[in-house]
């Protein structure tokens, strides 16, 4: 997404960092156009957040089929996509704006409690 977008989708998750951490979150911002210097700023110190790199051909390839589905229902793009990657590589969900980081990792830890598969959601 823009860079506004994705530095907030890092920026709004640092409260949770721990449980993000904890439950195996990677949060890959792909930045659609722009210096991701400021990504790189923002990002310091989260250990759940990877920038793909710039010849990330694999990612782009990814975001390119998701946006194009994004589009084909009909959807504002320009509101932000995240794409939720299940831990077995598989997209999960995808859905626009920025994460509820607190039901996300909340979900997970509730999961976890009860003994329950992370691997495959």
């Amino acid at each position: 997404g823009s860079l506004d977008f994705c530095r907030q989708c890092i920026e709004s998750s640092r409260d949770r960092r721990e449980e993000l951490d904890q439950a195996d979150f990677l949060l890959v911002p792909l930045l659609t156009e722009g210096d991701r210097g400021p990504l790189e700023e923002v990002s310091a110190g989260l250990s759940y957040v990877a920038l793909p790199t710039a010849d990330g051909r694999s990612w782009r390839e990814l975001c390119k089929r998701q946006l194009e589905q994004v589009r084909s229902q009909g959807l504002d793009e320009n509101a932000g996509l995240v794409i939720l990657v299940k831990k077995n590589g598989r997209v999960g969900t995808r859905f626009l704006g920025v994460p509820n980081w607190d039901a996300l990792a909340g979900e997970i830890s509730a999961r976890v409690s009860a003994g329950l598969d992370t691997t495959n959601i």
